[in-house]
């Protein structure tokens, strides 16, 4: 069949950046209504998807979709925390209880080892890789014990549950949590319905893609949002050398992690689909969101219960990123197989 256009090309990028802004955004309560907004719109959406089709773009170029190498592309992701909105130096929300050589490092834990490789890259791309397109690579990349471990509905279930938990942490009343969780589902299974009437599944995940111009194009733009939101955005935030030099050190050994993880990628085929996950119906997606929403409108009464999760939450979150960045360490220096195996993901 005849390659993607641009403009379709266009509208998959659009969606799969609301499908990240959704994911990091809303699901951690920090915007609530990014698809009515004009920041939201102008601002977390751009940066949300770009962030994403570049570094995807990467791994499909130069790897393939296995976990720790997305998981790698995932902190640099996180690592815009720094520049952008000057949370990795600064929390907004107060002093970080591990504030080290001007880094708060309790954030940077969550926000770089787990929220945004997990929540804003991760996740995005699983789900809209099924919703919206024929191939399953992401899901192919996945070991096949998580995949065992996520093919289980209550696994699901749970986990749906654990995020509507949290999301009620950062929400005002039970009736904005009703209001903003189902105007934003809402949001997206209108564009996710349009995509499918158009035909968009015929094509995968790797055609939609951007390709040379493309790529060129949206890191462009997001090498233009740093320069103006960083100096924009907080500007009496940004520190002086050593913390700065911190963060540079930070995207130096991730960035190299990330390069042998690619390149050991290429050499090591994608596993099979073993997890029923890749089976999920439409109205399996609206008994979860029907979940969500009762949880996080309930939640939204009970501060104190959804507090001391939210505390169980990060310290669980800052277990899982240092695991994941301590076995994606460890793949990177496993022997590869002798014969190569082509550098394509579907």
């Amino acid at each position: 069949m005849p390659k993607p256009t641009i403009f379709r090309k266009a509208f998959f990028w659009i969606l799969l950046g609301c499908y990240s802004a959704f994911f990091a955004e809303v699901i951690s309560g920090s915007e609530l209504f990014p698809f009515f907004k004009l920041w939201g719109i102008f601002v977390i959406i751009p940066l949300y998807g770009m962030h994403t089709l570049v570094l995807a773009k990467i791994v499909y170029r130069f790897g393939k979709p296995r976990l720790y190498t997305l998981f790698l592309a995932g902190t640099i992701f996180g690592l815009y925390e720094a520049y952008i909105t000057k949370v990795l130096w600064s929390p907004p929300w107060g002093p970080d209880p591990l504030q080290i050589g001007g880094i708060a490092f309790m954030a940077t834990f969550v926000l770089v080892l787990f929220w945004h490789p997990i929540m804003a890259f991760i996740v995005p791309l699983l789900v809209s890789e099924r919703a919206l397109t024929r191939s399953r690579t992401v899901i192919k990349g996945l070991p096949g014990k998580l995949q065992a471990f996520l093919g289980k509905r209550r696994t699901i279930i749970l986990l749906v549950i654990l995020a509507a938990v949290f999301q009620s942490v950062n929400t005002p009343s039970p009736g904005i949590a009703l209001v903003a969780n189902s105007s934003s589902v809402a949001v997206l299974l209108a564009l996710t319905w349009l995509w499918n009437r158009s035909g968009g599944p015929a094509y995968s995940l790797r055609e939609l893609l951007p390709g040379k111009w493309g790529f060129a194009l949206l890191s462009g733009g997001l090498l233009l949002m740093y320069l103006v939101m960083g100096l924009v955005v907080r500007p009496e935030a940004l520190p002086g050398f050593f913390p700065q030099f911190l963060i540079w050190q930070m995207y130096a050994f991730l960035g190299f992690l990330l390069a042998l993880s690619l390149w050991r990628s290429r050499r090591v085929p994608l596993g099979s689909i073993t997890s029923p996950f890749s089976n999920f119906s439409p109205r399996g997606y609206l008994f979860l969101w029907g979940i969500f929403l009762l949880v996080a409108t309930s939640f939204a009464l009970l501060k104190p219960i959804s507090n001391v999760f939210a505390l169980i939450a990060w310290f669980a979150w800052i277990l899982i990123g240092f695991t994941l960045l301590g076995l994606s360490f460890v793949e990177v220096l496993k022997p590869v197989p002798k014969s190569p195996t082509p550098a394509t993901a579907g």
